[in-house]
């Protein structure tokens, strides 16, 4: 046992705050007691906790580092866990591999994103960071040429479209999955952001600062350090900043480039981009449970920043997109910026074409067009009503 192991004791933290506590680096010999040794009956949620949020391969590494003896039925569990994130990072990997080289043969820019660029720049091992999709960023221009590469490389549509012009006019991102490989998820992206007031953040100056990666034989760029931090940060404010392993990802992140990060840089593309909103919030969540990340002039700096109250009410609601479509369509429809954009937005939603109405309403009778429009209208207005009666009231769950 290590010199940490010694200072540890038993205490009542949550397993959330302990493992956020075990997976931060700011720990040292004049705090060693602030790590306590979860009770024995506690190791159980630990481990399930660790488990189901893609921790499990850190929790491992980190214990080993700090002492932390683990039972050998946690530790099985969780090398399990590991290695099974190790196996799925290896087959998306094999998967861009493949895709990646058909768009180089094309001479397309493609960029990755989160948790593959992720992979190669902080995490040092496979078993680490899971992943669950692969992100693919390309210039806007080139969006519909990288589509008809995928195609031809045998990938299909992963979910149909409202209307064919939705993407990339409307929406930031399409799915693809290989036909080979239907576990394999390729989300491609023309915008960074999904709500849709973010639709014109500019994006020039991320593609202006890459770097190359290889991935095999095949190459790919990632966003230079200033813009893979924004990135980051805007993605986990949309998702309510409630992913611990997202906020480790920023905060490993500014660590470990904390030297090569030109602070002002980031500062300014925040302020340019008028994202000081959702990277704020996404910098606050971070501090809060792994400590300070990034200098304290660029939280000033940020605080300093004027926010409107549609950027306020845009990202209060981005994290409850899926589950309540209406309140959804409404905050796009205030926070969404000039009208003639929104106008021709919102006829897109509510008036999908005909091929997407046959898949959501599978019985073909005469009439069949307007029931379909009449059902998705209440099936969008049930769901929100179902989540506020108990479960076991509901007969019928809608998906």
């Amino acid at each position: 046992m290590t010199r940490l192991a010694t200072h540890l004791t038993k205490t009542s933290q949550t397993a959330p705050e302990w493992i956020a506590q075990l997976l931060g680096d700011d720990l040292n010999e004049s705090n060693l007691a602030q790590l306590h040794l979860p009770a024995p009956e506690a190791w159980d949620e630990v481990t399930e906790y660790a488990c189901t949020h893609g921790l499990a391969g850190l929790v491992l590494i980190a214990s080993a580092d700090r002492g932390v003896p683990i039972a050998d039925a946690h530790r099985a569990k969780l090398a399990d866990s590991a290695a099974q994130i190790a196996a799925r990072n290896l087959h998306l990997q094999h998967h861009l591999e493949r895709v990646a080289t058909r768009l180089n043969d094309a001479d397309i820019d493609v960029m990755v994103l989160k948790g593959m660029a992720l992979n190669h720049l902080i995490y040092d091992r496979l078993d680490l960071r899971p992943m669950t999709d692969v992100d693919l960023l390309f210039r806007f221009d080139d969006v519909d040429r990288a589509c008809r590469v995928l195609k031809a490389a045998g990938c299909v549509d992963g979910e149909p479209l409202l209307r064919e012009d939705f993407f990339p006019r409307f929406y930031y991102e399409r799915e693809f999955r290989p036909t080979d490989a239907p576990n394999v998820k390729f989300d491609v992206h023309a915008r960074l952001f999904r709500p849709w007031r973010y639709r014109n953040v500019s994006i020039e100056s991320i593609w202006n600062h890459v770097s190359p990666l290889a991935i095999g034989d095949a190459n790919v760029l990632v966003p230079g350090h200033e813009g893979m931090l924004i990135h980051l940060c805007v993605h986990a404010a949309c998702h309510g900043a409630s992913r611990m392993l997202w906020l480790l990802d920023i905060h490993r992140y500014a660590q470990r480039f904390a030297t090569e990060i030109d602070w002002n840089a980031f500062v300014d593309g925040v302020r340019t981009m008028k994202l000081a909103w959702p990277t704020l919030v996404a910098i606050r969540a971070v501090t809060k449970v792994f400590g300070a990340s990034v200098p304290e002039s660029v939280i000033s700096a940020l605080e300093s920043e004027p926010f409107s109250w549609a950027d306020r009410l845009a990202l209060w609601q981005a994290p409850r997109d899926d589950r309540h479509p209406i309140a959804r369509l409404c905050v796009d429809g205030l926070a969404g910026g000039a009208w003639k954009d929104q106008f021709a937005y919102l006829g897109a939603i509510l008036v999908p074409q005909r091929a997407h109405m046959a898949d959501i309403y599978k019985t073909h009778h005469p009439g069949w067009l307007p029931c379909a429009h009449l059902w998705r209208v209440m099936r969008a207005g049930t769901r929100g009503i179902a989540r506020c009666i108990p479960r076991a009231c509901i007969p019928i769950r809608h998906v």
